[in-house]
């Protein structure tokens, strides 16, 4: 779906009103720093490791082991700084996205889309920040700039939340700049079923 829009109006997004950069005026909160810690070489191979540094292990899926039985509060602040990168179960972001998980909680970062909005499921717990010009360029400040988007969601038994993210093209020639549904996160714990399941889907 592509929607013509304007610098200062929402539009809507497949029945959802959508968080987009440079037209709420939405704070930010920033993610978390994703530079983890370069650990040691094996020991007797000092060359080795003062050269480069080993390589961060890959990011795990979430599952039922990693979220507590009750329902705990949303993190705040630097609590975030404790959470953990993940995988989804199925796809991977290619829109310079990071999944991390706290407790029940996820957040997903992106640095490349204009915005985000809820689709499908409970709002619940559900929070988009956005920042940034939505055109790429800070008029006051003469400078380009680049778009944030951050989304923080609970996973929890029996819940299922589905969120579309948002590109943006500006049109050729006097045409109009579009925006459009870009990937689609999909968070589900079906009743019955062991594990959580994460899914990101193309547009």
């Amino acid at each position: 779906m592509k929607l013509a829009i304007s610098r200062t109006k929402l539009f809507v997004l497949s029945s959802a009103v959508v968080v987009l950069a440079g037209l709420t005026g939405v704070a930010f909160a920033s993610s978390p720093d994703s530079t983890a810690a370069a650990s040691a070489g094996p020991a007797g191979s000092t060359s080795a490791a003062t050269s480069s540094a080993a390589a961060p292990p890959a990011p795990k899926q979430l599952v039922a082991a990693d979220i507590p039985a009750e329902a705990s509060e949303a993190p705040k602040g630097k609590e975030w700084e404790s959470a953990r990168l993940i995988a989804p179960n199925r796809g991977n972001f290619i829109g310079g996205c990071k999944m991390r998980a706290l407790r029940e909680w996820i957040r997903v970062s992106c640095e490349s889309y204009h915005g985000a909005g809820l689709v499908a499921g409970d709002p619940a717990g559900v929070k988009v920040w956005a920042e940034g010009e939505l055109w790429g360029f800070d008029a006051k400040t003469n400078t380009s700039t680049t778009s944030h988007v951050t989304v923080d969601l609970p996973v929890r038994r029996g819940e299922s939340r589905i969120v579309t993210f948002v590109d943006f093209s500006e049109g050729d020639g006097y045409g109009p700049a579009m925006a459009g549904e870009a990937e689609t996160l999909i968070v589900t714990w079906r009743a019955g079923e062991a594990e959580p399941y994460i899914a990101v889907a193309p547009d």
